[in-house]
């Protein structure tokens, strides 16, 4: 139905972002007339948004529901570039944030962290860390541990057990998986995925691993295998999706093929459950998965982009953000799976598309807004060091399963820029956080990590706000 509410207290509905405390979201009615709401989007206040004044490596963030806290993992060059984690508890009773930040704590000190994950295990309560330690004992290895937050008002805490490690090299650089998804909850298997190279150059295959939270001791169950091969040629860009029709995890990669054509791949991960140890991975598809599309990896940023595909729930779609080998330019793809255990079917939608605007298609980033059930995408105009803000813009994705070409995205207004303080230069790497958590969040908002470089700072760590609206 349209809305029936037209305006409150002679405020046009779509002037009103909340009511009483409730955003729009929450409120289904007003003395018994239907209001469904039109929200802007919105670039709004997160106070005390500083996680770290120092440079910041490999940022990324979880929430964790059960305790409203928000768990910031990442290399703090102010001490050794260790993994370092920060927990933060928001306050968002206003519709602005703010986050009341506790003490950083180093996860180790055997190497540097430039490439972290946090996940949170919801079956567990537990926080999954994924973290790089590199020259660690003349390695480079990636690690897992989980941890157990609790919270004392508005003072959590988060104890950790002991570490196991994922894969290690014995040489090279740390860009190992730089710029891919490293690890996934999948809910359905209750374990953390975790994708990397087995070596440390860009000739090495690439595989996956689970892992499992130990009860017992508080640690880590591991698997006995070393880890089940997805592709096993140069490429060190994938991203990790969890659809949620199929319940599991799917796999998009980006390899040349023997002719050095840049191809993007598709493949669906499914799990052993009569093993042992119930952790062995199994590929519903043939390595290196179904060709999906004739392009390279995210965004042209290369490196430095954040995720490049993400499920939506509502449509039954996995968005992919590619650099489209025949135009040039970056733009979302779809591919829709079909099927049951066994008869997977991977179907790259290619009749429609979204282009990027040239705002945002560098270091460009996408994110599924639960809440107002968007698809979000964020980037600037340039790969430089300096000249341009960030901005964000929210898509209304709308399938057409008749005529494919029909199906549209319609953005949710204009692009809103992402500027804190006097941090307007952008260089580095930033990544979501759009989950709906159900708890005192600003329903719809995104907190996102953005390393910025430029002005009296170099390259902290901060969290910007951004509701794409509804």
């Amino acid at each position: 139905m349209a809305n029936q509410v037209k305006s409150f207290n002679g405020v046009a509905i779509g002037n009103i972002k909340n009511i009483n405390g409730l955003t729009d979201a929450n409120i289904k009615n007003i003395n018994g007339q239907e209001f469904t709401g039109t929200i802007p989007p919105d670039g709004f206040t997160v106070t005390n948004y500083q996680f770290d004044s120092n440079r910041v490596w490999g940022s990324d963030l979880a929430w964790d529901p059960d305790t409203d806290t928000l768990c910031v993992l990442y290399g703090d060059d102010g001490n050794g570039d260790y993994p370092t984690y920060r927990l933060g508890k928001l306050n968002a009773t206003t519709g602005d944030v703010t986050i009341t930040w506790q003490n950083a704590v180093a996860l180790s000190s055997a190497g540097a962290g430039y490439h972290t994950k946090p996940v949170y295990d919801t079956g567990n309560n537990r926080m999954g860390l994924v973290f790089l330690e590199s020259g660690a004992d003349g390695t480079n290895r990636y690690r897992i541990a989980f941890g157990h937050i609790t919270n004392s008002g508005s003072t959590p805490s988060m104890s950790v057990g002991s570490h196991v490690t994922i894969h290690a090299t014995s040489s090279g650089t740390y860009n190992q998986a730089d710029g891919s998804d490293i690890a996934i909850y999948w809910p359905d298997m209750g374990a953390v995925v975790t994708a990397l190279e087995y070596g440390d150059d860009d000739n090495d295959a690439n595989f996956v691993k689970a892992f499992k939270y130990n009860s017992s001791d508080g640690g880590v169950k591991e698997p006995d295998q070393d880890g089940l091969m997805f592709a096993d040629t140069n490429q060190e860009r994938y991203a990790l999706t969890y659809d949620s029709t199929i319940n599991r995890v799917v796999i998009i990669s980006w390899q040349p093929d023997a002719n050095n054509v840049n191809k993007i791949y598709g493949n669906i991960l499914d799990y052993d459950t009569s093993s042992t140890h119930d952790l062995d991975l199994e590929l519903e598809i043939t390595k290196p998965g179904t060709h999906l599309f004739n392009a390279t990896h995210g965004s042209n940023a290369g490196s430095s982009n954040g995720t490049w595909a993400q499920y939506n729930p509502v449509a039954n779609i996995h968005h992919v953000l590619i650099n489209e080998n025949a135009i040039g330019d970056d733009v979302i793809r779809n591919v829709k799976i079909s099927g049951s255990d066994g008869s997977f079917t991977m179907d790259p939608h290619t009749t429609y598309q979204l282009v990027i605007p040239d705002d945002m298609d560098t270091y460009t980033t996408l994110w599924w807004n639960n809440a107002r059930s968007k698809l979000c995408i964020a980037g600037t105009s340039t790969s430089q060091s300096s000249g341009d803000t960030i901005k964000a813009l929210g898509y209304t994705f709308t399938e057409d399963t008749g005529t494919e070409a029909n199906s549209t995205f319609t953005a949710n207004g204009t692009a809103q820029s992402l500027v804190v303080s006097d941090h307007n230069l952008y260089y580095g790497r930033y990544l979501k956080f759009g989950e709906d958590t159900g708890s005192d969040m600003h329903t719809g908002n995104l907190a996102a990590i953005l390393s910025f470089y430029g002005g009296s700072r170099d390259n902290e760590g901060v969290i910007v706000g951004f509701d794409p609206g509804g």
